[in-house]
């Protein structure tokens, strides 16, 4: 019988923010009391990562790339954004930073 080696874990449990660290992100900023830059605050210090992140599993480098060759982001960067854009402000998060976030958003699809 024919034996295949096991298969690469897919990349989007490789790096970036955990399933696990999203979901709890999610449960923190969906708490309703607190301070009224709470979330902000929160959103400041994991977008970066965020972004980080997601450009790396960024289109792959060549010019004007077709739609197929665009990779999606990790699973735990996905569901970290579809958090922060629910549950953050858009004005605390700044025009650019939306916009990023719902590209991100968009090549999750």
């Amino acid at each position: 019988p024919e034996f295949s080696s096991p298969s690469p874990p897919p990349p989007s449990l490789g790096y970036g923010p955990s399933l696990a660290a999203a979901s709890a992100l999610g449960s923190m900023l969906s708490v309703e009391n607190g301070g009224p830059f709470w979330r902000q605050r929160i959103a400041h210090v994991v977008l970066p990562d965020v972004l980080g992140t997601c450009a790396e599993g960024a289109p792959e480098r060549v010019a004007s790339p077709p739609r197929s060759v665009m990779s999606a982001p990790p699973l735990g960067a996905l569901v970290t954004t579809c958090h922060l854009m629910c549950c953050v402000p858009t004005a605390a998060l700044g025009e650019q930073k939306t916009k990023s976030l719902a590209g991100i958003l968009v090549r999750g699809l």
